[in-house]
């Protein structure tokens, strides 16, 4: 009678899958297993609570079924009715006896799966029978959390009437604020806000909601926190500023919304790097115009000593170059191994920022600080197409360094033939001596 076919599945199982009452009774009244669990650990009982069959939950139960049987994942009936918001089937079960409480193997409640999916009537049912608000996941979250994550008010409402912790939380240290924050909910932020919601609590990692808000480009969330006082000059463990989230992720709206508010400028991060250099590196050409244009600091060097110019140039972008040279930036800047925004392309082979950084009349004779210049790095490197070019601006072919080296004993020794062509083609001195 409780043989089970290949799925694990007995013939009692079988009838109450499929509502077949006057069978299931037969197989009961003749001594059937109620509780046999298939291979996932699921018994009748979690069978008929899934599918909403009442009556096939009631014989079950009634049979002495265990109300509070677990599946391979931990989870008992209770767990799947509120899951799928069946009120019937949750009243049932919590008139026999239903563990309001039982947690599955990641630590939630039916209260976590009924705020999850946001029915708002079963949270109800729970609340009144004195369901623990709040019990937290293996992920430390508590059910205001996944409510605020899904954007159900309502549940939501359910929840703080009841005293839920509107501050309460999670692993990372993130409230219910910073997940409404991070998906855009304004309707949960508002929410919050309107329970005194701490506006500048700290994850683990130092952001705030103000933070999630502007790394998401969520211009609304923003908005509604700053009229809340959240504090824009906030840093994460990296120092970086609101702005400098909304910076590298070109979020324009944003950091309009963030200037017109007085966001620091040229804050610095970890690195020492502006939202400036941010946007400048990631080619963001429209953030540029919107510091440039809010006076931020266009030679502000990193810890490296790389301005904004260093590094478009390393990443070719000629339009933000362009931004920055004609708001002034210092063509020949250095960073702290004395390389300038020409010695940067000339190394990586950049031929279009090469050309824009000599019209911008950039020095050719700037050493970096092995003494070395950009036509010598160009003839080093073997980019002849630079080369070219830098010759053409005027660059000294017949230069030697402190050893009485020329272009030319670097090309030879090399072995870089279609330099060496090159050289001598701009009349570079065949017999010129090193001091050796």
């Amino acid at each position: 009678m409780d043989a089970a076919d290949e799925n694990g599945c007995t013939a009692l199982y079988r009838a109450a899958q499929h509502g077949d009452t006057s069978i299931l009774q037969q197989l009961l009244d003749a001594g059937a297993a109620v509780d046999a669990a298939d291979q996932q650990g699921c018994t009748a009982l979690h069978q008929s609570a899934q599918y909403g069959d009442n009556l096939i939950l009631q014989q079950l139960l009634d049979a002495g079924a265990a109300v509070d049987a677990s599946d391979a994942d931990g989870r008992t009936a209770l767990h799947r009715a509120a899951q799928h918001g069946d009120t019937v089937i949750v009243q049932q079960l919590l008139a026999a006896g239903a563990a309001v409480d039982a947690s599955d193997a990641d630590g939630r409640t039916a209260m976590h799966e009924a705020a999850y999916m946001g029915h708002t009537a079963v949270v109800q049912q729970l609340l009144a029978a004195h369901a623990a608000m709040g019990a937290a996941d293996k992920w430390c979250q508590a059910t205001l959390h996944l409510a605020a994550d899904r954007q159900h008010t309502a549940a939501m409402g359910l929840l703080l009437a009841a005293g839920a912790g509107v501050d309460a939380d999670d692993a990372d240290g993130r409230t219910a604020l910073h997940e409404a924050a991070h998906q855009g909910h304004t309707s949960v932020v508002q929410q919050l806000l309107a329970a005194d919601a701490a506006v500048d609590a700290t994850d683990t990692y130092g952001c705030t909601a103000l933070h999630k808000a502007a790394d998401q480009g969520h211009t609304a969330v923003v908005q509604q926190l700053l009229a809340a006082h959240a504090a824009m000059g906030a840093a994460d463990k990296w120092c970086q500023t609101t702005l400098h989230l909304a910076a590298a992720r070109q979020h324009t709206a944003v950091m309009r919304v963030l200037l017109a508010a007085d966001a620091a400028v040229d804050a610095t991060d970890t690195h020492g790097c502006t939202a400036l250099h941010k946007a400048a590196e990631k080619g963001h050409t429209s953030v540029v115009q919107q510091l440039l244009a809010a006076q931020a600091a266009v030679d502000a060097a990193d810890k490296w000593g790389r301005t904004a110019l260093h590094l478009a140039a390393k990443r070719q972008h000629t339009a933000v170059m362009r931004l920055l040279l004609d708001a002034g930036a210092a063509v020949d800047a250095t960073d702290a191994g004395g390389d300038t925004a020409l010695y940067c392309a000339v190394r990586m082979g950049r031929t279009a920022v090469v050309q824009q950084l000599l019209a911008a009349h950039a020095s050719m004779e700037a050493v970096d600080a092995s003494g070395s210049t950009a036509l010598r790095l160009a003839v080093r490197r073997g980019h002849t197409a630079v080369l070219q070019q830098l010759l053409a601006a005027g660059a000294s072919v017949n230069a030697a360094d402190t050893f009485g080296c020329t272009v030319l004993h670097m090309a030879a020794e090399e072995g870089h033939t279609a330099v060496v062509q090159q050289l001598l083609a701009a009349h570079a001195s065949v017999d010129a001596a090193d001091r050796f």
